[in-house]
């Protein structure tokens, strides 16, 4: 079964649709690495311009092979004075009710919590970037 698994992949990997898919995903990866050192070369300090960046840092950072300095993204947010698991809570009731500013200290902080583990934010932050952008001012 094995084995013929291995022929069946090589047999798409040498066929047409499996090359383009292989271009395509070289492609894909170099966007990804292009646009996240693109990124990194300015990181807005105020939540309503970092929010909507680590949303689109997410969606780039969070693909194989795509490289840069976990700990000094961390570090890079901690000096603008947020903080790792910031508002972090098991009271689903109590985060309901945060304010606009205290959803992005929290997406902020779970960003760095990820990157302090060497993984990029995660991609829920996409989600949570959402409900900051429509919560009240």
């Amino acid at each position: 079964m094995e084995n013929e698994l291995s022929i069946k992949a090589q047999a798409y990997r040498n066929s047409p649709e499996g090359k383009k898919a292989a271009q395509e995903a070289k492609a894909r990866k170099f966007y990804c690495q292009a646009e996240v050192d693109r990124l990194l070369t300015f990181i807005p300090r105020q939540l309503d311009e970092l929010v909507p960046w680590l949303a689109h840092f997410s969606e780039v950072a969070d693909h194989v092979g795509v490289d840069f300095c976990y700990t000094s993204l961390a570090s890079k947010l901690e000096a603008y004075g947020y903080a790792e698991s910031a508002h972090v809570t098991k009271d689903k009731e109590a985060a309901k009710r945060w304010t606009r500013k205290q959803l992005g200290e929290y997406i902020v902080g779970q960003a760095i919590h990820c990157l302090r583990f060497n993984m990029p934010p995660h991609p829920l932050t996409q989600m949570f970037a959402e409900q900051y952008r429509i919560k009240e001012k």
